[in-house]
């Protein structure tokens, strides 16, 4: 008897591995339009790294280029700005952007880079615009910088 309630128990255990290999294939067709949906995020969101696009030599004089983290969740960004680190906070709502004008920063020197202006210029922010892939801060209608994504994938957690 207790052989009999083994062996049933196997055959019971090894029918529903098979059943959980056997996939739909309506499984499979809506599984792959979330992947889609979870790519074209990545591409409309602000979540993760930007590197800003110079448009005069004086955006990279310092011999980096500027770069913004941003955390959705904390709604907190870090990065540096060609010179120093800095880290701070924003306010974002639909397609509006905000930067705190407390921004902390490191206190390095580096000559001939308007730094003060950078600041100045995420301060002026009031809303922003992602298309084709390039992130545009902008003042009212004013282009103030464009951003392009360090890399394809959501960064880590700040």
């Amino acid at each position: 008897m207790k052989r009999y309630m083994i062996c049933l128990l196997f055959f019971a255990a090894c029918n529903s591995a098979t059943d959980k290999n056997n996939l739909s294939s309506d499984t499979v067709s809506m599984q792959v339009p979330q992947q889609q949906v979870m790519t074209d995020t990545v591409k409309t969101t602000l979540e993760g790294s930007w590197q800003l696009q110079p448009v005069l030599a004086s955006d990279t004089a310092a011999g980096k280029i500027p770069m913004l983290v941003f955390d959705l969740k904390s709604k907190k960004f870090q990065g540096n700005t060609g010179c120093n680190n800095m880290s701070g906070s924003f306010i974002t709502s639909g397609d509006s952007l905000s930067f705190n004008e407390q921004i902390l920063m490191t206190k390095m020197a580096c000559a001939g880079y308007n730094e003060a202006g950078f600041i100045q210029s995420l301060t002026k922010v009031n809303h922003f615009k992602i298309e084709q892939g390039v992130l545009q801060l902008l003042q009212d209608q004013t282009i103030l910088s464009k951003w392009i994504r360090k890399d394809a994938t959501v960064q880590k957690k700040i």
